[in-house]
């Protein structure tokens, strides 16, 4: 074999060896990504900066996306992980965006759209949920419900920091309020904000709303598997996927332990409150009581388990909270 040839096969070794790495590196679920990303430039998948043009002035608009940019600035340069880890975040949102409402995992009359990066970011809010008051099978009134959720996942049920810090600080506020400033006064915070809601039934926008706040934890396994089912298009698959029972037994479990540690510490937390976490609380319940016949409420995940665990020790409670109709 001449010089020539051996040449040509390193390069062609060397292109292999290129082609292989970019496959290693490229995201099996980039198509989902940017549809989901176009879904988010709609109407009413995701809250837009233009429609708070009558809300706020131009000068405050610009120090809310001032600070914004200083928030993104301290985050640094993302690794490659990083960045497909945020990638399918994004796909996790916008599937609860659609099957909140396509699959009803949350209830009834619910709509679901995601927060504003602002909201995101400084807030700590991906997605907030509007259910409105309505009667069920047995003409008993649902109320109505607003919270928000912040969704999680890891391929390290070991490591559990990130999630503990999101609950503590969705349990500082309840557990007597959190003091911040807003529009240049000092108040005291008991539940989580948003800056920019738009009421998602009559559409109109707001200077910003309290709501208690919830944290939604999985395996990157099960984020991954939805998304699979997506870019093949199970629609029906995500409808009645399993991962409803652990977003409704964790969503109700946190609202149970606030109400629990409310209940035991009655002045520390305000009446409106109270009201706010018993509502919601009631309407993911009824939802976990139609779904009795699908699903086995008694067993939970490994990451809800963690989430049972967290919350026990964060409220300091006696036992974890249970998931039955009569509890």
């Amino acid at each position: 074999m001449n010089s020539r040839e051996d040449k040509l096969i390193q390069r062609i070794s060397r292109q292999e060896r290129q082609h292989a790495r970019r496959q290693l590196r490229e995201f099996e679920f980039e198509d989902v990504y940017r549809h989901f990303l176009d879904r988010f430039r709609k109407p009413g998948y995701m809250i837009r900066a233009a429609e708070f043009q009558d809300v706020y002035n131009k000068k405050q608009l610009t120090e809310y996306f001032q600070r914004l940019n200083e928030a993104k600035a301290g985050f640094g340069k993302q690794t490659w992980i990083e960045e497909q880890n945020a990638k399918l975040a994004t796909i996790f949102e916008g599937i609860m965006v659609e099957f909140s409402e396509l699959g009803n995992w949350l209830g009834e009359d619910i709509k679901v759209v995601k927060t504003l990066a602002y909201d995101d970011i400084i807030n700590g809010i991906d997605l907030y949920v509007q259910g409105r008051e309505y009667k069920d099978e047995n003409g008993e009134t649902v109320p109505e419900v607003l919270f928000g959720i912040d969704v999680t996942y890891t391929c390290n049920l070991n490591d559990t920091r990130r999630l503990e810090r999101k609950l503590q600080r969705i349990a500082n506020k309840i557990k007597g309020g959190a003091p911040n400033i807003r529009n240049g006064t000092r108040v005291r915070e008991y539940l989580p904000h948003i800056d920019f809601y738009r009421d998602l039934f009559t559409k109109e926008a707001n200077p910003g709303v309290y709501m208690p706040g919830f944290v939604v934890f999985l395996r990157k396994s099960t984020v991954e598997e939805l998304a699979r089912a997506y870019k093949n298009g199970e629609r029906s698959k995500l409808s009645s996927h399993p991962v409803q029972k652990d977003i409704l037994q964790q969503i109700y479990a946190q609202a149970t332990a606030m109400a629990d540690w409310a209940e035991v510490n009655p002045v520390s937390v305000p009446d409106e409150v109270k009201a706010d976490i018993a509502r919601i609380r009631y309407r993911i319940l009824k939802r976990i009581e139609k779904l009795q016949d699908n699903f086995d409420f008694s067993a939970t995940t490994d990451s809800t388990m963690i989430v049972l665990d967290l919350l026990q020790k964060i409220y300091s409670l006696d036992d974890r909270p249970h998931f039955s109709s009569t509890h």
